[in-house]
C-alpha cells in the first residue's frame, strides 16, 4: 500500500503558524500489480480515515517552539511542505527536538567577523605583498576574475591565457589603490569560432564591427570574436552554435546568447514572477550596478533568442530532430504532450477495461473542459509578417487558416 501524508498549516492572526500531519493509504494505481484475490475493480465506498501518527501535544512549550520555528519559514515554502508526498516507507514518529539557540542570533556575535571578510575580499588579500605573477614570475599581478572561484591575482597576459575558455568572466583590475572594472577583451582576448582552444586559425575573420555582444547569466558582454574562414569553415550561424552560444539573427550575427542563460530563463519562468525584462535588467545590473555605464540594449533580441530557444527545445523533446524527413513534415499535434493522468486506452489503462462493469466504469472517464478568453479582442493583435508562428499546429493551437474556415462557417455573429 501507499502511504501519503498531508500536512495541515494553520496561521493565526498573529502571522505564527503551527504544522499538523496525517497520514493515509491510497488506492493502488491500475498500472501496478493488485494484491492476491483482490479484484482491481472492487472499490471500497470509503477512503480509510485519517490518522495521526502521535497525539497532540498538549505542551505549551513545545507548542511554543513549533511556532518559533515555523515563523522563520515564508508562507509559500510552507505550503510547499504540504504537497502530497509519496511515502515508500513508514512515517517516522516525531522526535521531540532539543532546545536550540536562534541561529540568527548566534550569527549577530558573528557579524563583525563577516563584515571583515567581506571588505579584505574587495582588497587583494594575500596577493597584497606579491610583487611578481604567480604564473609567469614576469609582470605585476593586476588582474583577477570575479567568477574564478579561487580569484588569483595575475598579470594581464596571463589572465587573458587562463580565459579562453571562459571569454564572458568579469575582471577587475587593481590601480594601485583600489579594483575598478575592466574587460576580457580591453586586455587582449579574442574568441575564436570554428577550432578547438588549441588549434590555430589561418583565416580569421572579426565580427562586423569588431563589437560583438554576448549575453550570460553573469551580464551582457561586449568581446571580440573571430569567425573562421577556411576551406572547410561551416558558416557563422554553425560556428556560434558548436560553441554553445545562440546567434540572434541567421545573416550577420552580432549578438549571441550562451546556452547557459537561455536555460536558466527557461527553468525560472517555471517557478518565477519574474518577466523577460526584469531578467534583462538585472543581468544588466550584474554588468555594472551604477547606473553610469551605458549597457548595450539587446532585449528585443534576447526576447527573439527565448521564443526561438523553447521552440527547439519542444521539438527536440518530441523527438523531431530524429526524423530524416526533417522538422517540417511534423504533424499536428505530434508535440502536444498527453496528460498522464487522463486514460488513454493502449498507455495507461489495463487490459480488459472495456468490461468492467457499469459500477466501475467510471474510473476510465475522460472529463474535457472548454474555456474561452472573451477579452482576447481588446489585446493589440500582431500580425503573422510581424510575429510568424513558429508550430502552427504542432502542439496545443491549431492551424490558423483551418481555425478561420472553421469560424467562417458560422458567419458574423453579435456578441453577447
Amino acid at each position: 500500500m501507499t502511504r501519503f501524508r498531508h500536512t495541515n498549516l494553520d496561521l493565526d492572526r498573529g502571522g505564527s503558524t503551527s504544522v499538523r500531519s496525517s497520514y493515509f493509504t491510497a488506492l493502488a494505481s491500475p498500472e501496478r500489480p493488485t494484491a492476491q484475490g483482490i479484484d482491481l475493480f472492487e472499490i471500497d465506498d470509503e477512503l480509510p480515515a485519517l490518522v495521526d501518527v502521535g497525539p497532540d501535544s498538549d505542551n505549551e512549550q513545545d507548542q511554543d517552539k513549533a511556532v518559533a520555528c515555523d515563523a522563520e519559514l515564508d508562507v509559500q515554502y510552507q505550503q510547499h511542505k504540504t504537497t502530497m508526498v509519496d511515502l515508500a516507507k513508514e512515517p517516522l514518529a516525531n522526535k521531540p527536538k532539543e532546545p536550540t539557540e536562534n541561529v540568527n542570533k548566534q550569527w549577530l556575535r558573528e557579524r563583525e567577523v563577516f563584515l571583515r571578510q567581506l571588505l579584505r575580499l574587495d582588497g587583494r588579500g594575500h596577493y597584497a605583498h606579491e610583487g611578481l605573477c604567480p604564473v609567469c614570475d614576469k609582470e605585476k599581478p593586476t588582474v583577477r576574475c570575479e567568477d574564478c572561484h579561487d580569484r588569483v591575482l595575475l598579470c594581464p597576459g596571463c589572465t587573458v591565457d587562463h580565459h579562453y575558455s571562459n571569454p564572458t568572466h568579469r575582471v577587475e583590475y587593481w590601480n594601485g589603490t583600489y579594483f575598478e572594472p575592466t574587460t576580457l577583451k580591453a586586455h587582449g582576448l579574442r574568441i575564436q569560432l570554428g577550432h578547438a582552444l588549441d588549434e590555430h586559425c589561418v583565416n580569421p575573420v572579426p565580427s562586423p564591427g569588431d563589437d560583438f555582444i554576448i549575453v550570460d547569466t553573469n551580464g551582457i558582454h561586449a568581446v571580440s570574436l573571430n569567425f573562421c574562414v577556411c576551406t572547410t569553415a561551416q558558416k557563422d550561424t554553425i560556428q556560434l552554435l558548436r560553441a554553445r552560444l545562440y546567434p540572434a539573427t541567421v545573416k550577420s550575427p552580432q549578438t549571441a546568447a550562451t546556452f547557459n542563460v537561455l536555460e536558466f530563463f527557461h527553468l525560472l519562468t517555471f517557478d518565477s514572477k519574474a518577466s523577460a525584462f526584469e531578467f534583462y535588467h538585472a543581468l544588466g545590473r550584474r554588468t555594472d550596478n551604477t547606473g553610469t555605464v551605458e549597457i548595450s540594449d539587446r532585449y528585443e533580441e534576447f526576447l527573439r533568442m527565448v521564443r526561438q530557444w523553447r521552440n527547439l527545445k519542444m521539438l527536440k523533446r518530441a523527438g523531431r530532430g530524429h526524423d530524416p524527413e526533417g522538422v517540417d513534415t511534423t504533424k499536428e499535434g505530434q508535440c502536444a504532450v498527453l496528460c498522464p493522468a487522463c486514460p488513454q486506452p493502449g498507455k495507461n489503462l489495463p487490459q480488459g477495461w472495456d468490461a468492467t462493469p457499469e459500477k466501475s466504469q467510471f474510473l476510465f472517464s475522460l472529463f474535457l473542459a472548454e474555456d474561452a478568453n472573451f477579452r482576447m479582442v481588446r489585446k493589440k493583435v500582431s500580425s503573422e509578417a510581424a510575429n510568424p508562428t513558429m508550430s502552427a499546429g504542432l502542439s496545443y493551437f491549431v492551424e490558423i487558416s483551418k481555425y478561420r474556415a472553421h469560424l467562417a462557417t458560422y458567419g458574423d455573429q453579435k456578441e453577447v
